[in-house]
């Protein structure tokens, strides 16, 4: 896991085309880190849009609210 504040300096860590799932709490963070890491070529990317909290409410919502 890869906190946002960390993503520039990680990148090379993920050069090889690897799938890569973003996310965050609300989906806001995740959001801008799609958009970076897109500018910068990456394309097999996954954004669980919403975030954590949507996932709760449309997925599993026996999981705890944080």
């Amino acid at each position: 896991m890869i906190g946002m504040k960390d993503i520039e300096s990680k990148l090379s860590n993920y050069a090889d085309g690897s799938n890569i799932i973003i996310y965050c709490r609300s989906g806001i963070r995740s959001g801008r880190a799609l958009h970076l890491l897109r500018s910068r070529g990456f394309n097999n990317i996954r954004h669980l849009s919403g975030g954590i909290l949507a996932w709760i409410k449309e997925v599993d919502p026996s999981m705890p609210l944080y």
